[in-house]
C-alpha cells in the first residue's frame, strides 16, 4: 500500500444527498486511485481552488443530476457543501 493510499484510508465514510434522498454512500478506501493522486493529476490540466468539487465517478446504481437538484455532500458527520445545480 503506497503512502498516499493510506493517508486516503483516514478520510472516511463520505455520503452524498439529492433531494433530500441519501443516493451515494461510501468510503474513499475503496477508490480505485487515492485522492492525493487525483488531486495531483488533476492538478496538472487545471488549477484547484477551495471550494471546487471534484467529480471522480460513482458507484453503481447512482443516478444522473439534474438542474434544479438539491446536492448535499458530507464527510463523516460535516457537511462539506449543499447547493441547488443551476
Amino acid at each position: 500500500m503506497t503512502d498516499s493510499k493510506k493517508e486516503d484510508n483516514k478520510l472516511s465514510e463520505d455520503k452524498g444527498g439529492n433531494n433530500g434522498k441519501t443516493v451515494q454512500n461510501g468510503n474513499s478506501k475503496d477508490m480505485i486511485f487515492p485522492i492525493s493522486e487525483l488531486v495531483a493529476y488533476v492538478s496538472r490540466f487545471f488549477t484547484i481552488k477551495i471550494g471546487d468539487i471534484l467529480f471522480t465517478g460513482t458507484p453503481v446504481g447512482v443516478g444522473p443530476v439534474s438542474i434544479g437538484d438539491h446536492l448535499e455532500g458530507y464527510i463523516f458527520n460535516n457537511k462539506m457543501f449543499d447547493f441547488y445545480v443551476k
